[in-house]
C-alpha cells in the first residue's frame, strides 16, 4: 500500500499464491487481536479477505509438528482460489460491480495487532516479531 510506503506491487496470476507465516501475537500474550487483511490496493481500496487470530490458531502445525511451540506460530495461505483447501484465505468481492480480481489487481496486505493485556497498549516494537509474506509461482507457467 503506497500510503504506507510499499510501492513493490504484489499480484496474483493463475496459480501463484502468498503464504503469510509469523508469531500468533494471540497466543504469545502479545495482543487481544490480530487479522491479516488482504486489499484491492490501487484504486479501489477495498477488502478482499481478512483472516482473525482465532483462525490462525494451530495453522503452522503442519509445517511444525511435534515442535514444542507449534502453537505460537501461524502459516496461512491467500490464494485466488483455495479449493476447500484448509488454511487458505480465497480472494473474493461481495456484491461489487466495479471490480474484479484478476491477475492484474495489485494487492496490498496489512497485519494487525491491538492491545497487549499486560498493559493495555500497543506491544513494543522491539519486542515484536514481524509477520513475513513469500509468493510463490510456477516457473513453468505463461
Amino acid at each position: 500500500l503506497p500510503e504506507y510506503d510499499v510501492f513493490e506491487e504484489i499480484t496474483l496470476a493463475g496459480d501463484e499464491f502468498l503464504m503469510v507465516y509469523g508469531v500468533n501475537h494471540v497466543a504469545t500474550g502479545k495482543a487481544t487481536y490480530m487479522s491479516v487483511n488482504v486489499y484491492a490496493s490501487e484504486d479501489a481500496k477495498m477488502s478482499i479477505g481478512q483472516v482473525f487470530d482465532n483462525d490462525l490458531a494451530g495453522s503452522a502445525s503442519p509445517y511444525l509438528a511435534g515442535d514444542p511451540s507449534e502453537d505460537l506460530f501461524y502459516a496461512y495461505k491467500i490464494s485466488g482460489n483455495c479449493g476447500g483447501e484448509p488454511n487458505c484465505l480465497p480472494l473474493s468481492v461481495d456484491d461489487c460491480d466495479r471490480l474484479v480480481i484478476n491477475a492484474d489487481t495489485v494487492l496490498g496486505l496489512i497485519f494487525r495487532m491491538y492491545l497487549e493485556p499486560a498493559t493495555s497498549v500497543g506491544a513494543a516494537k522491539q519486542e515484536v516479531l514481524y509477520d513475513r509474506v513469500i509468493k510463490f509461482s510456477n516457473p513453468f507457467y505463461d
